[in-house]
């Protein structure tokens, strides 16, 4: 996920809209058919036994029932992306959140919403720090009459295309909204999105955001043993270094004092920029060692496309 920044640029259809107890109308429990764990996508087209724990976006918020998201993402197709949902939870608020520049512009956005007729709708601009940065986020939240926070990250723009012909994958953790303290040491995972939430606090719209690091706060993810691993574009020194990218993978991996004899690592990447010059530049050198947690390991590389 990248750093993001929403400003609002005086468009009326930008103004943070957060759900209240009023838009709030109870209908049912959640389903117990998601678990916390990855899962894939539904390719249309593919036999059924090819699909076996997998979900199309619909079938997703089928059985999720949002009565309120919020959606970060680099490219959205706001008008797919609300046929998907059920026309019982069409009307209850969304937010978008995308780039300054590059992937979906949010005027357009804006604009389809408008020609949409989605008064539900938000949309939020993701500024960015760098020139070169990319808000490349594909995280979804939402939240259930029955009290419970659903996460979902994905590899998917929210694009028909993405969703539907292509392999793709998401993790999905759900956690339920308390009254009163959540113990602190069994929320990791709890943190870490709070975390990468507040990356976006100097936003005028933060509003957009902070209803969702609030309720996120007062939710128990103690049974979610995922770790969040950001990626914040930005000048990160010190103490910085390794609270994002494959530094931070790196320390997260080395706490978990893992015993690798003869690892193997798998990297997917759908677009690569820069592996440096020669594979000990950068890739075997850095990444590799990060995706050992530290821990010295055999340096031989092999690239492989499909």
């Amino acid at each position: 996920m990248k750093r993001s920044a929403v400003e609002n640029d005086g468009d009326d259809a930008s103004s943070a809209r957060t759900p209240s107890a009023s838009m709030v109308k109870f209908r049912k429990q959640d389903s117990p058919l998601l678990s916390n764990r990855l899962y894939f996508t539904k390719i249309v087209g593919h036999p059924c036994r090819y699909s076996t724990n997998a979900f199309s976006l619909s079938e997703l918020l089928e059985l999720i029932s949002p009565i309120a998201s919020i959606h970060f993402n680099f490219m959205i197709d706001l008008h797919w992306l609300l046929s998907q949902y059920p026309e019982r939870c069409s009307a209850y608020p969304i937010s978008i959140i995308v780039g300054e520049n590059n992937g979906t512009n949010h005027l357009d956005v804006r604009a389809e919403a408008r020609r949409c007729k989605a008064d539900n709708v938000s949309v939020g601009r993701a500024r960015l720090v760098l020139p070169y940065g990319t808000h490349h986020s594909k995280l979804s939240i939402f939240e259930t009459d029955s009290e419970m926070i659903h996460v979902v990250i994905s590899t998917a723009n929210l694009l028909q295309n993405d969703w539907d012909s292509k392999t793709q994958a998401f993790y999905h953790c759900s956690a339920p909204i308390v009254n009163g303290e959540v113990e602190e040491g069994q929320n990791n995972f709890r943190k870490d999105l709070i975390s990468y939430l507040n990356a976006y606090s100097s936003s005028s719209d933060f509003g957009m955001i902070e209803y969702w690091r609030d309720r996120i706060a007062n939710a128990d993810f103690s049974d979610v043993n995922a770790r969040i691993i950001s990626s914040i574009p930005g000048y990160h020194v010190g103490d910085q270094k390794d609270r994002y990218g494959h530094l931070r993978l790196r320390r997260v991996l080395r706490s978990l004092q893992l015993d690798l004899k003869k690892p193997s690592f798998v990297a997917q990447f759908s677009s690569i920029g820069s592996l440096g010059p020669k594979p000990d530049s950068w890739l075997t050198a850095q990444f590799l060692q990060s995706l050992a947690g530290g821990i010295p390991v055999r340096k031989n590389a092999f690239s492989s496309s499909a």
